[in-house]
């Protein structure tokens, strides 16, 4: 995907479609937690009628217009199918020949799949909404409907996210079932009990879909009932909170005298004497309680002033190197990262083991926008060039956006609160960002003037970051759920903290 914004006009266009695209995706998939069984026979009374039904968020397909020969493994079978298909009102398995989905009304009802020669790969396709949340589960209990036993009746379960849902799907092995049908007396129960990969975590629009395909042999009903989705919801990334109460805070770093002015938002005022004149900044939880420590990088040293750890120092990085500490494996602990523009290499010291890993990524003169881009907990390794935007995602794999002017600041932060760091800039030529929001789309704001220093972090604690400038020692902040508010906090030489890794 390749967006080129240049005229504010396009823009406003792109925005108001994007606003309309994401409202009608928002209406059409439930939240999870998710779960349905088909006790109420109701819910499907018309053959191949699913519309009425759009709160079900589920929908069942014939798979005809799939290409599968009998017996085909079902976990290389990933085409989607545009054939909508149930036959409603049934009443006996062993006597509906045709094959496809159908709504078994029967002493414990449910809905069921059957492979044929017209319906190759019949599916149900569960439409859901996993923004906020990870470690999605899918369980369901696949039936036996049949008195016999005459074929192999396999099941797969797969899925797929909203940026390529007209696109293939993704199988889990993990949930395979390789016969179904082994009992021949209708009573077998097969569970299904998985977690989705992580790529799954944290989408508008996640599908996934329960899957059967054309046996070798006469093919049976399977029922899949009691369907229960559940995640667990993702806690936002605080960034500069010193007091770990969920809010950023209001806070500078005075190069003249090597002091850490910190407003807390709950504890109040604080100053602390840590660095000096030409250190870099980099706050970050080194700690993993919760809480930022105050920290600066000086010359290839680290030196690290934890709250519940303590004081360190470590040796990690040349002068030349661009420090960019984050949390690139999920612990909850910022690791020592820094990005070397003479070989566009990063390298990374987890604190914890004392690992070191390192990764070519970039070139001369990029600029580091290290993020969690696509909302799995890991840090992702990303660059600014010249308005285009290079990530390599830990989860979804390398994207290139075009987003922004060579002049413009990146400023990447999750301002839609759905557990990702949006591409974002701020143009200081007309004092406006500019957000390419994964959940909430395009938006250009006017806020700030040309020489005022972009701060962006939430500063009231609703889980997006809010808008912000620093100028001369008043700050300007504007809230997505408090509102505008301008605080005098600091002089007119220091370094606004929540801009330590804006580049």
């Amino acid at each position: 995907m390749r967006m080129i914004l240049k005229k504010q006009k396009y823009a406003f266009i792109l925005s108001l479609f994007l606003i309309l695209i994401v409202s009608i995706i928002a209406l059409a998939h439930n939240p999870i937690p998710y779960s349905i069984n088909w006790t109420n026979t109701n819910l499907i009374t018309t053959d191949n009628v699913w519309s009425v039904n759009a709160e079900l968020g589920v929908r069942g397909y014939s798979g005809a217009d799939i290409p599968v020969a009998p017996g085909t493994d079902a976990r290389t079978v990933l085409p989607e199918s545009l054939i909508l298909n149930v036959k409603a009102n049934q009443t006996n398995p062993d006597a509906l020949v045709e094959g496809g989905v159908a709504e078994f009304e029967i002493a414990n009802p449910t809905i069921a799949l059957k492979g044929s020669d017209t319906a190759r790969a019949p599916y149900i396709n569960l439409l859901l909404d996993s923004r906020g949340l990870s470690n999605i589960r899918v369980r369901a209990n696949v039936r036996d409907l049949s008195t016999v036993n005459d074929a192999v009746q396999q099941v797969a379960v797969q899925f797929r996210y909203r940026e390529d849902e007209t696109g293939p799907f993704t199988d889990v092995p993990e949930a395979y079932i390789a016969d179904a049908t082994q009992g021949g007396t209708a009573t077998q129960v097969t569970p299904i009990d998985v977690i989705l990969p992580p790529l799954a975590n944290g989408h508008i629009s996640l599908e996934i879909r329960i899957m059967t395909v054309n046996a070798v042999g006469n093919d049976e009903w399977i029922g899949i009932d009691d369907i229960i989705v559940t995640g667990i919801t993702s806690t936002p990334r605080r960034v500069f909170d010193f007091d770990g109460d969920g809010r950023s805070d209001v806070s500078v770093f005075r190069p003249s005298d090597g002091g850490w002015y910190i407003n807390q938002s709950m504890n109040g005022f604080t100053g602390i004497a840590f660095g000096q004149a030409g250190d870099k900044i980099v706050p970050a939880d080194y700690d993993g309680d919760g809480k930022t420590d105050v920290a600066v990088y000086r010359s290839g040293t680290w030196y690290l002033n934890r709250s519940l750890a303590g004081f360190t120092a470590i040796g990690f990085g040349t002068a030349e190197d661009i420090p960019q500490p984050a949390d690139f494996n999920n612990d909850g602990r910022a690791e020592l990262a820094v990005f070397r523009p003479s070989s566009g290499t990063w390298y990374v010291l987890n604190l914890l083991t004392n690992q070191f890993s390192f990764v070519q990524f970039g070139q001369n003169g990029d600029k580091p926008v290290v993020a969690d881009y696509d909302g799995d907990g890991k840090a992702d390794y990303a660059v600014y060039r010249n308005g285009e935007w290079y990530i390599l995602r830990s989860s979804q794999g390398f994207i290139g956006i075009q987003f922004g002017e060579t002049a413009d600041r990146p400023v990447p932060a999750d301002y839609d609160g759905d557990g990702k760091a949006d591409v974002a800039v701020f143009r200081p030529s007309n004092g406006t960002w500019y957000l390419n929001r994964s959940t909430a789309g395009f938006a250009g704001i006017q806020f700030g003037i040309t020489t005022d220093v972009p701060a962006p972090a939430d500063y009231d604690g609703d889980g997006k970051a809010d808008l912000a400038v620093f100028r001369e020692g008043a700050w300007y902040l504007l809230q997505s759920t408090a509102g505008f508010t301008g605080v005098a906090f600091g002089a007119a030489n220091d370094k606004p903290v929540p801009n330590a890794f804006v580049p």
